[in-house]
């Protein structure tokens, strides 16, 4: 559980800051110097820290749902990982009202499936 969101977390925090630096390159094109430096300083950290903190939120949230099935179905299988997936899209957009919650349920609902079609070939036959 902690390796998934410690690594969610710092991927989050580089895609974040790639972002930022990509950002930063063409808003600061006017700019030249330490001015323009400051900028893209300002742009990376900040775009990889709210990247960071979301992806370590929502990793949080998946292995928390995630541990909770476990111990109530008793068992860990790939119902739990779609259900984990799907259970956090909702309860992470929540706040956006239903239709963005239906986004939300509906994307983790998608990358759950995916990553399990990815990974239980043998198990599926596939």
């Amino acid at each position: 559980m902690f390796n998934t969101i410690g690594g969610f977390t710092a991927a989050g925090g580089i895609i974040g800051g790639l972002n930022g630096a990509y950002a930063g390159l063409q808003a600061t094109q006017s700019l030249s110097g330490s001015a323009r430096r400051t900028q893209m300083i300002n742009f990376i950290a900040k775009r990889g820290a709210s990247w960071g903190q979301m992806c370590g939120v929502v990793s949080l949230m998946y292995s928390g749902i995630g541990t909770i099935l476990t111990k109530l179905r008793g068992h860990d299988d790939e119902l739990n990982t779609v259900a984990s997936g799907t259970l956090t899209g909702l309860l992470f957009k929540s706040t956006a009202g239903a239709r963005g919650c239906a986004k939300g349920g509906l994307a983790g609902l998608s990358v759950t499936t995916a990553y399990i079609l990815f990974t239980s070939k043998i198990e599926l036959n596939l």
